[in-house]
């Protein structure tokens, strides 16, 4: 059914939390579509194979209580800077499987004071991610950055994640052309328990220091990549001592044995 008859004849009940629009033909919204549906009241929000070439932050004005947005198997090559500007509730964003997405707006995720997770995966055009995506995001918990297969070392920026005291969980996998694990990339990331997640990418060497910003890790994974032991600086890993720091190193056909960053008290490598 097209977005256009969705509009004149669908009727929707009321208090509705979840919906989801999937091969509806859409480029954007009809004006005012949310107010005139009566769908105020939606949490979650799924759109699916949709061309959403046109979309605009007023198409979303109505969705004060939207906690979840999801695209995926959409045809736009990029997002206007303020799209999410009138969903202030929104806890969950999703862009999934969006293969002609060119870029990311550097100021997409600015005064997303409630945003807890940010999923971007199957963004094979996506080369880099923007200086300052991730600063207006203070609340951030949870960040997966997966099969972009464009991405690379250099496209990661200075302290991508600005420092910020909440961030936990961290995934960025199945990348190819990350190659090198920056010793820029993680700063003042002081969460206890947090977890890293650097697997089935292209990563051969890791700068020396490159884990010194997140002091209170849990568990870093480094399986699946392309290491080498003479890519693995012998300190990495002395600052946790004592910590019970895990760490997954098996699937690295170069590493036969446990690398010298092995050998702290209290830390366990899994080969």
């Amino acid at each position: 059914m097209s977005i256009e008859e969705i509009f004149i004849w669908q009727y929707f009940p009321t208090n509705l939390h979840r919906l989801h629009l999937t091969n509806n033909g859409m480029e954007t919204f009809p004006p005012n579509f949310f107010a005139s549906k009566r769908l105020e009241t939606l949490v979650e929000l799924y759109i699916a194979s949709n061309p959403l070439t046109k979309l605009q932050a007023r198409d979303f004005i109505a969705l004060r209580n939207l906690e979840f947005l999801d695209f995926q198997f959409c045809d736009m090559r990029e997002l206007a800077e303020d799209l999410l500007f009138h969903l202030k509730s929104l806890k969950y964003f999703n862009l999934r499987s969006n293969g002609n997405l060119i870029c990311l707006p550097d100021s997409l995720l600015y005064g997303m004071n409630s945003l807890l997770a940010v999923t971007i995966q199957y963004s094979e055009l996506i080369e880099k991610i923007p200086m300052r995506f991730f600063l207006g995001a203070p609340q951030l918990d949870f960040v997966r950055l997966s099969y972009m297969t464009s991405l690379t070392s250099d496209g990661i920026p200075y302290d991508v994640f600005h420092s910020s005291n909440l961030t936990r969980i961290i995934h960025l996998t199945n990348s190819p052309n990350v190659t090198v694990l920056k010793n820029t990339w993680l700063k003042n990331l002081n969460y206890p328990g947090s977890a890293l997640h650097f697997t089935y990418s292209g990563i051969q060497s890791i700068e020396r220091g490159a884990f010194d910003g997140v002091p209170n890790a849990d568990w870093i994974q480094l399986n699946n990549n392309d290491l080498s032991p003479e890519g693995i600086p012998d300190d990495l890993l002395v600052k946790f001592e004592g910590t019970g720091l895990r760490v997954r190193l098996d699937g690295n056909p170069r590493l036969t044995e446990a690398p010298p960053a092995c050998n702290v008290s209290g830390i366990t490598c899994e080969m």
